[in-house]
Formats: structure tokens, C-alpha cells, sequence
């Protein structure tokens, strides 16, 4: 199915009908999984606008020209009738299918060839990130980047445990590894260049190597460091937090309107990835499929890297501009003082930033700088985002910062069980949302209806077991009730629904309304759409949360 037509070829309106049960309905056809946005074009030119003029357009312009213009909020668009993000080339479905190992492993190698000299070819130096661009033995390009001195292992340890947590997630990621080994290995290229402050490129010789060996090499003559191995395919510049690309005929949904990039607004509220920007993702026009693919990098200022390294204890917590929290301390006197001031004492561990659950508020996280589509974000998209992070077990969260390397087994521990923290509070917060049901089943016996589900707040252990009383009844496709009402108050977070009515027309279309109440809770209704498909067996075709 085209990417142009998912959103809507999914959904149909039908005249009359319900209020309560709506107007909405579904094509009956099985839901999309896989989306057609490889189809060969010509390779796009590099587009990438600089940071000035990227902050003013995303910070000031687009802000205020949002705020002038009256415009309904609107649900995501590259979602299918079920609400999941199917798989293409921003996302794959792969959390449920990998092992702790996988994790531990990533996409792949990111480490340089270690049998030989690794031949620089450029420096980086300034900002957060120190490093340089090698050449290995195979003729593999990588970026090797070192921690800041005086903060080992921060910010190596923390892109690859983030990096390995988001590719199990299903995101598109470069190959990047924690190495170590002796920095003699670093050895001028012939056709080595340097860039100065101003920009200009010169040849690099020797002694610039040997000033940028002494910013970090350590007196035991060997070197940690992050080595990030250069993505194939034609760069093409980030992606653009607003609208789509012109020149890319397979980018059909706004960017702000995906939920594939609204819902890593609650995944990196959890990872504390502040410093999200165009900037720090990678767009790349793959030579073998001629189509392009999306990357999200440069995790290294994550899990509160960020606010230890350069002491901005406010990551998180308020954007760089940070006027509400001025005006508040400017009109109580100063008296007013900002939670961020007050966070408990963090951990020493060797290579562990301001990274703690006690102060984590997924309602309220921002991000460093403004990014429209966490802007354009709603409690759907924190739903989507929610379950799939559940998906990761705690075995899979502790591969990940195994990856990460940390030298003090207490950091791993500690690391782990914050991030475990975090996930609940993020998830809890989700979930307390919408109607936290999946894994919907329906069985037929007697011409009469049961529907099966999940009810993931009892599952995760958010709420006690039977604490809940569930109410269905179903309707038919004009939104007519068919009369009956299951209920059930079962034990554990499997719950069935049974002697439904079904309906008559339109493939026996049947619409099931599930209400829940609780003594903790009470849930949005929800609407699961049902459809004889080809074999005469009711399945579900959509779902309509509210």
C-alpha cells in the first residue's frame, strides 16, 4: 500500500450513526504492516540548515506563526487502523522479537579494524564532542569521539547504552561501540585536513596530532573512546522537525504529524535526551534500494551526561530559553526556587550523570530546544510509545548498559535500576491515559461474541488484580445497539468479554464498546471494530481509543 494513502485508505466515514459509538469506520481488510516508502528515486541533494538559522526557525518563527494561526489538533498519520506504527524505512517492529544478547550486540560491529593503525584523517575539536575521523585497515571510515577530561566514560557509555535501547525499540541507528586501545594507534593520514574555528580547511600535519593526542591520551597511554561507524549511502543532511521533504516522493506524511517521532518524546524523556535537533539525525539516500533512510543519533549528552558535563542542572526540566522559570523567580522576589534546585545529591559513580527517578516528571520533560513534532504530541502517541517500551524487559535494559562499558560494576547497577524507575513512572503516566488494552482476540460460539484482551495496568501491576469491573456491549455498523451487556471482574489482566451480539450487514461489522472502572482508575471507553474476513472468521480490523 502507498505511504500516501495509509492513514485514509484505513478509515471511512459512514453517515448516521451513535454519537457515542461515532461516525468512524474501517476498511475491512487485515491492518498495514509493512509500509511501501522504498520505491527507487534519484539521489536528493544534502540539506542541512545551519544551527543559527535552525534554532530561530524552530524556536522563534514556527512557534509564533503556530500560535497566530486557530488549526485543530490532529491525530498522527503514519499509523495503521490499529494504531501501531507499521514497519519503513523510520521504524521497524523489532522489540518483541530480540533477545537481551541482541541488545548487547546492537545493529552491529561499530569497533574499527583493531589489527592496525587507524590512519586520522580529520579532528573535531570543540563543543561536547572531541574526536576525529579515521580510516581502519579495511578502509572503513569511522568517528572515534572521547570522553570530556575530568568526565570518563560519561558520555561514551551513555551514547551506546541509548543507542542499543532505541534500535531495540525499532529505530534506525549508526554502528556505534565502546573501544579501547593504545592511542599510538592513531597515526597521521596522508590526505589528513583541518578546520578551524572560522570554518577554514587546511592540511593537518603532525604536530596537530600530537596537540590533539595530548587533550587525551591518559598516563596509562591507552584510550577510551566511542567509535561511530560512518553510515552507508549519500548523506543527505537531517531530518526537518516540520512538513516533509520536496525532493523525496516516498515522504508523504508531515514530520510533525508521525507518530514514530511524536512518541519518542515520552522514549527520550525516559533516557533523558535532551539534545534532540535536526542536527543529531541523519537522513541517507541508501545506493542498493535508491531510497532514502532515516537515523536518530549522538546520544552522548543523555541519562543527565549533559547536565553533569556542563553543569546545566536544568535538563529536562525547562528549554535553554527558560522565561516561565524566569518570570516566576523574578516575581516572587527570588524566593520562588525551581524543583531542578533542589534535586536530591547524585551518585558519584565513575561515568554516571544527574540521572535519577526521584525528579522525573513525564508530564512535564522538555527538551533543550523546541522540536514540533514532541510539540504536536498527544496522550496516543505517549500510549504507543509507553507499550513499547513495556515490550523491553529488564533483562533486555540491563544488556543495554552492559554495552555501555562502565568500568564500576555499581554504575551498571546503578544505571539499570533508574532506567527501570524511570520506565514505570513513564509508563504508569501513559497508560493512566487511555484504555490500556491489546492483544484483542474474538471467538465465536453459538452465534454469540466474545472479545479477549490485555489489560496491560493490571499486567505491569499498576493496579491490583480484580480491582476492576469491565462493561462491553456491541453495535452494528449504522452505530445501532444489538442489545446484551457482558461484564466480568476477573483476577488477573486477562479479561473475556463474552455473549456479544453480532451485527448483520457490511460483513457482519460489529462495533464492541468496552468501559472499565476501578477503585484507582477509570478508563476512556474504548471501540474495537470487527469484520468477517475472507475465511468468515470475525477479526479485528481497527480500534478506535478515546
Amino acid at each position: 500500500m502507498r505511504i500516501a494513502a495509509l492513514a485514509l485508505a484505513l478509515l471511512a466515514a459512514c453517515g448516521g450513526g451513535v454519537d457515542g459509538v461515532g461516525r468512524l469506520r474501517f476498511v475491512n481488510r487485515p491492518p498495514v504492516t509493512l509500509v511501501n516508502d522504498r520505491k527507487p528515486i534519484r539521489p536528493p541533494s544534502f540539506d542541512q540548515p545551519g544551527l543559527v538559522q535552525y534554532y530561530f526557525r524552530t524556536s522563534v518563527a514556527a512557534p509564533a506563526t503556530a500560535a497566530l494561526r486557530v488549526r485543530p489538533h490532529r491525530l498522527a498519520r503514519d499509523v495503521n487502523s490499529l494504531g501501531q506504527v507499521p514497519d519503513s524505512t523510520w521504524f521497524v517492529n523489532r522489540a518483541a522479537r530480540i533477545t537481551p544478547d541482541d541488545i548487547r550486540r546492537g545493529p552491529g560491529d561499530g569497533r574499527p579494524d583493531m589489527g592496525g593503525p587507524w590512519r586520522v584523517d580529520g579532528i573535531k575539536v570543540g563543543g561536547a564532542a572531541i574526536g576525529v575521523t579515521v580510516k581502519d585497515a579495511r578502509d572503513d571510515r569511522f568517528i572515534v569521539k572521547f570522553d570530556e577530561k575530568g568526565f570518563p566514560e560519561t558520555e561514551s557509555s551513555a551514547d551506546v547504552i541509548v543507542q542499543r535501547l532505541m534500535w531495540g525499540l525499532g529505530y534506525n541507528v549508526p554502528l556505534n561501540d565502546v573501544v579501547d586501545f593504545p592511542c599510538d594507534k592513531l597515526v597521521l593520514a596522508d590526505d589528513a585536513k583541518v578546520e578551524d574555528r572560522a570554518g577554514h580547511e587546511r592540511r593537518m600535519t603532525q604536530a596537530d596530532l600530537d596537540r590533539f593526542l595530548e587533550l587525551v591520551r591518559p598516563p596509562s597511554g591507552r584510550c577510551r573512546a566511542l567509535s561511530s561507524k560512518f553510515i552507508d549511502g549519500k548523506p543527505l543532511g537531517g531530518i526537518d522537525p516540520l512538513g516533509v521533504r520536496d525532493d523525496d516522493p516516498n515522504d508523504t506524511v508531515a514530520h510533525e504529524d508521525r507518530r514514530v517521532l511524536r512518541g519518542q518524546r515520552l522514549l527520550f524523556s525516559w533516557v533523558v535526551h535532551t539534545d534532540v535537533k535536526q542536527q543529531n539525525t541523519f537522513t541517507a539516500w541508501d545506493e542498493g534500494g535508491r531510497h532514502l533512510v532515516h537515523y536518530f543519533l549522538d546520544f552522548g549528552s543523555a541519562l543527565g551526561v549533559y547536565a553533569r558535563v556542563e553543569r546545566l542542572i536544568y535538563m529536562g526540566h525547562r528549554t535553554a530559553w527558560g522565561l516561565s522559570a524566569g518570570f516566576k523567580s523574578l516575581a516572587s522576589l527570588g524566593l520562588w526556587v525551581p524543583p531542578w534546585e533542589r534535586r536530591l545529591p547524585q551518585p558519584t559513580f565513575r561515568g554516571v550523570g544527574f540521572f535519577d527517578s526521584a525528579s522525573y516528571d513525564p508530564a512535564h520533560w522538555m527538551t533543550h530546544y523546541r522540536w514540533a513534532p514532541f510539540d504536536s504530541a498527544d496522550r496516543f502517541d505517549d500510549y504507543w510509545a509507553a507499550v513499547l517500551l513495556l515490550t523491553l524487559t529488564p533483562e533486555h535494559i540491563r544488556a543495554a548498559v552492559e554495552a555501555g562499558h562502565y568500568s564500576d560494576p555499581r554504575a551498571t547497577d546503578y544505571v539499570t535500576r533508574v532506567l527501570l524507575e524511570r520506565r514505570a513512572i513513564a509508563a504508569r503516566w501513559a497508560l493512566s491515559r487511555v484504555a490500556p488494552f491489546e492483544d484483542f482476540a474474538a471467538e465465536e460460539a453459538g452465534g454469540r461474541l466474545s472479545l479477549c484482551f490485555e489489560d496491560l495496568w493490571t499486567r505491569h501491576r499498576f493496579g491490583s488484580a480484580g480491582a476492576t469491573a469491565y462493561r462491553a456491549r456491541s453495535f452494528d455498523f449504522g452505530g445501532r445497539p444489538l442489545g446484551g451487556v457482558a461484564q466480568q471482574s476477573p483476577d488477573g489482566s486477562r479479561v473475556c468479554l463474552g455473549g456479544l451480539t453480532i451485527g448483520s450487514d457490511h460483513d457482519d461489522y460489529t462495533i464492541v464498546e468496552i468501559a472499565a472502572r476501578g477503585a484507582d482508575r477509570e478508563v476512556p471507553p474504548i471501540y474495537v471494530h470487527l469484520a468477517r474476513d475472507r475465511a468468515g472468521r470475525l477479526a479485528v480490523i481497527g480500534i478506535d481509543r478515546r
